[in-house]
C-alpha cells in the first residue's frame, strides 16, 4: 500500500524499427544516436516521357539511408529481444 517510486518517470514509446514483442527500458537520449547516411532524394520522371504524358500521371521515387547506433548501453535494459 505504498506509492510506486517509478510512477510518472517513464512513458510508452512505440517504434516501427524494433521487431515485434521487443521492449526496452531506458533513457534513449543518453545512448542512442541517429545518423543520416544519405539525405532524402526525390526523383521524378519527366512529365513528357512515356505514358505519363497521355494519362497525366506523375511517377516519382524517394530514397534515404540512415542508421541508429548505441554508443553506451549502461542507460538501457533489454527486457525481451522478441525471440520468445
Amino acid at each position: 500500500m505504498t506509492v510506486n517510486p517509478l510512477q510518472g518517470l517513464y512513458k510508452l514509446l512505440v517504434s516501427r524499427f524494433l521487431p515485434t514483442k521487443v521492449w526496452i527500458l531506458g533513457d534513449p537520449k543518453k545512448c542512442l544516436v541517429f545518423q543520416r547516411r544519405d539525405p532524402l532524394e526525390i526523383v521524378q520522371e519527366h512529365p513528357a516521357s512515356g505514358t505519363s504524358f497521355d494519362i497525366e500521371s506523375y511517377r516519382f521515387k524517394s530514397r534515404s539511408r540512415f542508421e541508429v547506433g548505441m554508443i553506451d548501453s549502461r542507460f538501457n535494459f533489454l527486457g525481451d529481444d522478441g525471440t520468445v
